[in-house]
């Protein structure tokens, strides 16, 4: 039959049919799928179909999609934000711990500006959060929409503080966001740049002190490493907070289309979004 180009009659799932099947899918986990997937997939509910159509309907219904498959990278969420001061992050940054020094930080969403940024002996005091927040208060004369933490206990008082500033500020939008570390998008990436740019010197650093047998995590070595250390890395941290809040970014999509030309620093982001 192949010799004369014959072959057998197939019924084929209108098209329609599959469209919509895949309109469904890719609203699922079942986006990150390739086309031959798909197919299997379709072929599982009992379409008739060919892989072409497949990709071709993929194309039609999902080119996004399409691409990041194409590409074999994973298509995540997109941020949204839509001004300054609507959201603050804060965390704390524990790579030192185990050393004696704490870092805590604060970014806010949509500029990427950099709260506040300081290193402690312990992050894990609430009034220490506390009055790094108040401090942060006060020196820019306003508070955040949303403050965005996690449930640590070292954030009970933050809490109140900020439910506190808003309780003559009704509004449909919540004023604090507990959520899982992991999932404080803006603070933890920025975590990474941190490592990259700072920490990893001194984690590097204290750990060979440690290999050494000079560090046993005992409370006189993490106190003599407060006394040595704490106030440099609190001035690097300053600096890095300068630097950062003075460089140049790239809008994002869905942010201001005043982004869509030039880049701004974080300080300017919010200047320009304010006048």
């Amino acid at each position: 039959m192949a010799n004369l180009n014959l072959f057998r009659r197939k019924q084929f799932t209108p098209i329609e049919t599959v469209r919509l099947y895949i309109k469904n899918i890719v609203n699922t986990s079942n986006q990150l799928n390739g086309y031959k997937w798909v197919h299997l997939k379709c072929i599982r509910q009992v379409f008739t179909v060919t892989q072409e159509t497949i990709r071709h309907l993929l194309l039609e219904v999902d080119p996004e999609g399409v691409v990041f498959t194409s590409k074999k990278r994973l298509r995540r969420r997109v941020y949204s934000n839509p001004g300054p001061n609507y959201l603050w992050h804060t965390d704390v940054y524990d790579k030192l711990t185990p050393y004696g020094i704490s870092i805590s930080g604060c970014i806010d969403g949509f500029s990427r500006y950099i709260v506040w940024l300081h290193a402690a002996s312990s992050c894990s005091n609430p009034n220490i959060i506390a009055g790094f927040y108040v401090y942060t208060v006060e020196m820019l004369s306003g508070c955040p929409q949303t403050l965005r933490f996690d449930a640590g206990s070292e954030n009970t008082i933050i809490q109140h503080l900020q439910t506190f500033l808003h309780q003559n500020n009704p509004s449909e939008k919540p004023w604090v966001l507990i959520l899982k570390s992991t999932e404080n998008q803006r603070i933890e990436a920025w975590w990474g740049i941190l490592r990259k740019h700072q920490s990893q010197f001194w984690i590097n650093l204290f750990q060979k002190l440690k290999e050494d047998g000079h560090f046993t995590g005992s409370w006189l070595d993490k106190n003599l490493i407060r006394f040595v250390f704490l106030d440099i890395i609190k001035t690097e941290l300053e600096e890095i907070k300068t630097e950062w809040n003075s460089h140049k970014i790239r809008g994002e999509k869905g942010n201001l289309n005043l982004f869509r030309r030039k880049q701004f620093t974080p300080i300017e982001t919010v200047r320009l979004y304010v006048h």
